[in-house]
């Protein structure tokens, strides 16, 4: 089965981390993350919030979460048309804005990027950037 490879880009605010956009490099085999890939990265995922009073619902498994927002970015399908197979669209996509603000996805890309980099399977030197400017945001 052969990787795919997405290319993103980051936007920064002037005073942190990438927000509400998409960064720099994801892959997988097939859809979803391989077991080997989910150990490289579930460390680099926090841990859920918790209320002192344990109250509310527990949050979703965080590798689902990171599947469906994977898709969505691999696709460029609308949050709405997430399948069925994941997490509903609102918990994906409130994770990655939360992932997206704290640093958390920056940090889950760049470790796939540099899985792939340590296996040999990127080729930096055919990566181009798309610099067209949109009309409606000049």
């Amino acid at each position: 089965m052969s990787s795919n490879i997405l290319l993103c880009r980051i936007n920064r605010t002037r005073d942190g981390p990438a927000v509400g956009t998409f960064l720099v490099l994801a892959t997988y085999a097939g859809v979803d993350l391989t077991d080997p890939q989910w150990a490289l990265l579930e460390p680099l995922i926090p841990a859920p919030r918790v209320r002192a009073d344990r109250r509310g619902r527990p949050w979703k498994d965080a590798r689902e979460v990171l599947n469906g927002i994977l898709w969505i970015l691999r696709t460029g399908a609308r949050w709405a048309d997430l399948p069925e197979r994941y997490p509903s669209y609102q918990t994906c996509h409130r994770r990655f804005q939360q992932w997206s603000k704290d640093g958390t996805l920056e940090r889950i890309l760049y470790a796939l990027a540099g899985d792939l980099r340590d296996r040999g399977q990127i080729d930096l030197s055919e990566a181009f950037v798309d610099a067209h400017p949109n009309p409606r945001k000049t």
